[in-house]
């Protein structure tokens, strides 16, 4: 069991890697709509070499599709969302913050869903211990955004845009925009969570399910790439003075979700939740404190991880009480 815990917490780490791996080749090819279509792509194709691997490839013979809920389709767009919004906003508010900030999102959308029993899901009264973790969380996040700030641009890595007009966007009347807008994605994430949920359950595979997600969110961003005419931009990314691992945020991606359909049976939803979260943070902290992946350097404050406790202990009540 330890090392099954062990192997969860190790998971949720692939998170944090694919968003800063993405927000790396972002730079390559000056676009994070660009930057999320490469990394579905080769998502798909390993998702598509393991399903092929494990048997599971097209294995419909026994599903009537017309049993399955329309809206459970649309997983894989709310997952290209995600993906392409989190890789924007990793550079500026940092890993730490662009991991975090959408659970509280998640985590208010769930009581919702489970209080009005949307999406098929069985109706569930709402406790006063779900209120008071959902405010746990919410505390544990004013303590992470309000840290002492202090960000430092490596000279040899710069950005192709104007730190200046970044900085003027994120100006004091629009200081909140990017978290508020963190907290929101969270909302896209779980809806993605649920539908795919959902068709893994229709199709009897959660692996299918997933790989179908991709597909689907593969096409999205290749037609949103047609629509604003920046599909010509993905041959940037493969520019060899570009350093090999940026192409790497599809992979993470597609061993991350293989490695929920596996690990679910093994330690549950809940424990999953859990040791994921556990593992996205640390390595979040890690990031944006020693700047890898040529990620700005952030300050990473005792009060800041004072906040990522509480808010690891909201989570821990929300899903085991």
């Amino acid at each position: 069991m330890i090392v099954l815990v062990l192997l969860t917490i190790i998971l949720g780490t692939f998170i944090p890697l694919q968003t800063a791996t993405n927000a790396r080749l972002q730079r390559s090819v000056s676009s994070a709509l660009v930057a999320s279509f490469i990394s579905f792509v080769i998502s798909t194709i390993l998702l598509a070499f393991i399903a092929l691997g494990t048997g599971e490839l097209g294995n419909f013979s026994s599903i009537n599709i017309s049993d399955i809920p329309w809206w459970s389709w649309t997983g894989g767009l709310f997952g290209a969302m995600y993906v392409a919004y989190i890789t924007f906003l990793f550079r500026t508010i940092g890993s730490v913050q662009t991991i975090v900030l959408p659970i509280f999102g998640q985590l208010v959308f769930s009581l919702f869903i489970d209080k009005f029993g949307w999406f098929d899901m069985p109706q569930c009264s709402i406790s006063v211990v779900h209120i008071l973790s959902v405010i746990f969380v919410f505390v544990g996040i004013l303590l992470i955004v309000n840290q002492p700030v202090s960000s430092r641009f490596k000279q040899s890595e710069k950005v192709q845009v104007d730190t200046k007009t970044v900085s003027q966007n994120v100006s004091k009347k629009n200081k909140w925009l990017p978290q508020i807008s963190a907290v929101l994605i969270g909302v896209i994430l779980t809806l993605n969570s649920v539908a795919n949920g959902r068709l893994g359950v229709g199709l009897s595979s959660a692996l299918n399910a997933s790989l179908i997600s991709f597909i689907a969110g593969t096409l999205f961003l290749g037609i949103l790439c047609l629509i604003t005419h920046t599909l010509g931009q993905t041959v940037l990314g493969f520019q060899r003075q570009d350093p090999w691992w940026i192409r790497l945020g599809g992979v993470f991606g597609a061993i991350f979700v293989f490695g929920c359909t596996y690990l679910i049976p093994h330690v549950g939803v809940s424990a999953l939740s859990v040791l994921t979260l556990l593992g996205q943070m640390a390595l979040s902290l890690v990031i944006d404190k020693y700047g890898l992946f040529q990620a700005d350097k952030k300050t990473v404050s005792v009060q800041a991880i004072l906040g990522i406790l509480i808010m690891l202990g909201g989570v821990v009540v929300f899903n085991f009480l």
